[in-house]
Formats: C-alpha cells, sequence, structure tokens
C-alpha cells in the first residue's frame, strides 16, 4: 500500500534538467485506452490519452497543442 502524508514534490525541482524532457516525453505515452463505440462528435472509436502534465501551463501535449489555459478534454489529435 503507498501512502502519502502530503503532496508529491514537483518532478522539475526533484530531476535533473538534462532529464525533464525526457521524463515528460515518457509520460505522454502512459495511460491511454480505447473507447467509444459512438463518440461525442461522430468521429468513430478512438483512443483516449490522458495528460499528465494537464496542470503545467504552458505546455504542449503529445498531438503537439499548446495548453495556455486549463485543460479541456477534446476529441481527436
Amino acid at each position: 500500500m503507498l501512502e502519502l502524508s502530503g503532496p508529491l514534490p514537483d518532478y522539475r525541482s526533484v530531476l535533473p534538467a538534462a532529464e525533464v524532457a525526457d521524463f515528460e516525453h515518457r509520460l505522454a505515452s502512459y495511460a491511454s485506452l480505447w473507447c467509444c463505440n459512438h463518440p461525442p462528435g461522430g468521429k468513430g472509436a478512438g483512443h483516449i490519452w490522458y495528460d499528465f502534465l494537464w496542470d503545467i501551463l504552458p505546455h504542449h501535449d503529445r498531438h503537439n497543442r499548446e495548453w495556455k489555459n486549463a485543460w479541456t478534454p477534446v476529441m481527436g489529435p
């Protein structure tokens, strides 16, 4: 069991600067799933990619969309 007594440290303050981009690149491919026979927008079934870095602004997601404001779910790349 994992038990946390407070917030986790910001990875940018723990990792050496040279490793931050590699860590973010690895996170971009995590947490995907196949979803939706009839998704909103009518594009057909597809992958859902959770953006682990949604709260770090600005940043680019795995589809190279730039997020300057709060993250919102979007369909398709």
